[in-house]
């Protein structure tokens, strides 16, 4: 299950290689609704596309911490057509929304770093494999994905800090 993938810290980077699960369509009333197995749906921007995607989350331990992710490759293009996906909409009003055009998303992945309370972090990646052309309903579809992800270590930890100082001046 991707949600539960390990790295193993020897070297100052680590590789992770995922193959995402095939997506599903569901048809309802003329829409398609993609899924992809164990993903979510990506609904932030009114007037886009429901667009399934994936996200991965890496426990870190507390004396590592990610600096970077970076994506090598991403293989295995299937391309589809003639798929009509679900609008995202906020507020329902009496004005109409259309869907806006162009290949979206824009971004291959994006990731964040979660403070958890025993002092390590966990390393959440969201991956968009799924990529929808309203305009032409066509869709690329990317299964494998080959990150590198660089991170740095140490003993050392500040349990306690103390200023001299309610307010300082910037700078």
């Amino acid at each position: 299950k991707p949600s539960s993938l390990k790295i193993d810290f020897e070297e100052s980077s680590s590789s992770l290689e995922l193959v995402i699960p095939d997506y599903i369509v569901t048809s309802y009333e003329g829409v398609d609704y993609v899924e992809i197995p164990e993903g979510e749906i990506l609904i932030v921007e009114q007037g886009r596309p429901e667009i399934p995607y994936v996200k991965i989350k890496i426990e870190i331990p507390y004396n590592y911490r990610v600096q970077n992710i970076i994506l090598n490759e991403k293989s295995g293009l299937i391309n589809d057509t003639g798929l009509i996906l679900p609008l995202v909409v906020f507020n329902q009003t009496n004005e109409s929304i259309k869907m806006i055009g162009d290949w979206y998303p824009q971004l291959d992945y994006n990731w964040r770093i979660e403070e958890n309370d025993n002092g390590s972090t966990t390393l959440v990646i969201a991956i968009y494999p799924f990529y929808y052309n309203p305009d032409t309903t066509m869709v690329k579809f990317f299964k494998n994905y080959d990150f590198e992800i660089d991170y740095v270590s140490s003993d050392m930890s500040i349990t306690t800090f103390y200023a001299d100082k309610d307010i300082y001046k910037p700078g």
